[in-house]
C-alpha cells in the first residue's frame, strides 16, 4: 500500500500522509485486526490479496489523515492525565475444524480510575447517526471485541471495564442545514456503547474470519459480491410510459426524477395523474456508495467493474 499524489502536492505532505498511514500493514494469513473483522469477507480477501498494489491518494485520505493527527494529539493529553493509550491486545481463537487464528487490536484509551474504555472516531454525520440509532452496530461490536480481548489477556480487566464510549468528531456537519432541521450542531459527540453480557461480538468476528478462510482460494471473479448493507447499496425507481404494443418504454418519463423508495415513486405516480393503463413503475437499480467513495480495493473488484460497465452502458 502506498500514497499517491495526483495533484503534485509538496513532498513533505506526502511524507506526512505516509506517517499518518503508518499503522496499515499486511496481516498474516491467520491474523486479523479487530477493525478488519467488521468488513465483508470479500473486501478482506481482496485487500489482503492486492495490498501491495493499493494506492491511496493523499487528496482522498485528507480527512482521515487529519483525523489521525487529531487522534494522536488527544491521546497525548490523555496519557499525561493518567490514561493508558495505544495498548495492544490480542488473543488466539479456534474456527472451523480447529484452525487457530489471532485477533489483535490497539485500544485508543483506557482510564483506570473510572474503568472507561474510549475510542476516538473521525466520522461523518450519517455514520454517527446510524450508530447512535442502532441501525449500524459496527462501533458496538468493535469496542466489545476490544473488551473481550482485554479479558482474555488479563481477567482482572473484566471488573474494571465499567463503561465504553465513542468520542466522535463530525467532519461533514452542515451547521445551517442541521439548524434548519432542528438537529444538534455539535461537532464533538460522546456516544455511550452498551457492554454486552454474552459473546455476540466476538462470535460475529469469528464467523467472518471463518468465511475468509473458507473462501481464500477463490479467484477474484469467484468471490461473492459484498452484502447490500456493507456496500451502502441504494435502490432507485422510475416511471415509464408504455409503447404501442403495451411494453414499458426504453427511457423513463421525461421530467420525472428517480425515486429512492417505492413509496416515493408511487406518490409521484399519483401526483402526475398516471394510471396503470398508461404508465408503470420499475426498479432500475441504484448505487453502492461504499464501493464508489470509500472502498480502497474497488479497482481490483470484478463486481464493481461490472456495476460501472452497466451504469456507463
Amino acid at each position: 500500500m502506498s500514497t499517491g499524489n495526483r495533484s503534485g502536492m509538496p513532498g513533505f505532505l506526502v511524507d506526512w500522509a505516509e506517517r499518518m498511514n503508518g499503522s496499515h500493514r499486511k496481516m498474516g494469513d491467520y491474523e486479523f485486526s479487530v477493525t478488519e473483522t467488521l468488513k465483508d469477507p470479500t473486501a478482506i480477501i481482496l485487500r489482503r490479496r492486492h495490498f501491495n498494489d493499493i494506492v491511496n491518494d493523499l487528496q482522498d485520505t485528507a480527512d482521515s489523515n487529519a483525523g489521525t493527527a487529531v487522534h494522536e494529539s488527544i491521546e497525548a493529553d490523555l496519557k499525561n492525565a493518567g490514561w493508558i493509550t495505544e495498548k495492544e491486545v490480542s488473543s488466539v481463537f479456534k474456527v472451523l475444524d480447529g484452525v487457530e487464528v489471532e485477533i489483535c487490536g490497539r485500544l485508543d484509551a483506557y482510564d483506570p480510575t473510572t474503568g472507561t474504555l474510549l475510542d476516538i472516531k473521525n466520522t461523518k454525520i450519517a455514520t454517527y447517526n446510524k450508530s447512535a440509532s442502532g441501525d449500524d452496530d459496527d462501533w458496538k461490536h468493535q469496542l466489545n471485541i476490544y473488551r473481550h480481548l482485554l479479558i482474555a489477556e488479563d481477567p482482572s480487566w473484566f471488573m474494571t471495564v465499567d463503561e465504553m464510549k465513542i468520542l466522535a468528531r463530525i467532519t461533514d456537519l452542515s451547521v445551517v442545514k442541521e439548524k434548519m432541521a432542528g438537529n444538534s450542531i455539535d461537532k464533538w459527540r460522546l456516544l455511550p456503547i452498551e457492554i454486552e453480557s454474552g459473546t455476540e461480538s466476538i462470535d460475529k468476528a469469528l464467523a467472518t474470519i471463518a468465511q475468509v478462510i473458507s473462501m481464500k482460494d477463490l479467484s477474484d471473479e469467484a468471490l461473492p459480491i459484498c452484502s447490500d448493507k456493507y456496500r451502502f447499496a441504494t435502490k432507485t425507481w422510475k416511471i415509464y410510459g408504455f409503447t404501442k404494443d403495451g411494453k414499458p418504454k426504453a427511457k423513463a418519463e421525461n421530467g420525472h426524477a428517480s425515486y429512492q423508495s417505492l413509496a416515493e415513486a408511487e406518490e409521484g405516480f399519483k401526483k402526475a395523474g398516471f394510471t396503470e393503463n398508461d404508465h408503470t413503475i420499475k426498479e432500475v437499480g441504484g448505487e453502492s456508495l461504499r464501493c464508489r467513495y470509500y472502498c480502497d480495493v474497488k479497482d481490483f473488484c470484478p463486481h464493481y467493474k461490472k456495476m460501472m460497465e452497466a451504469k456507463n452502458g
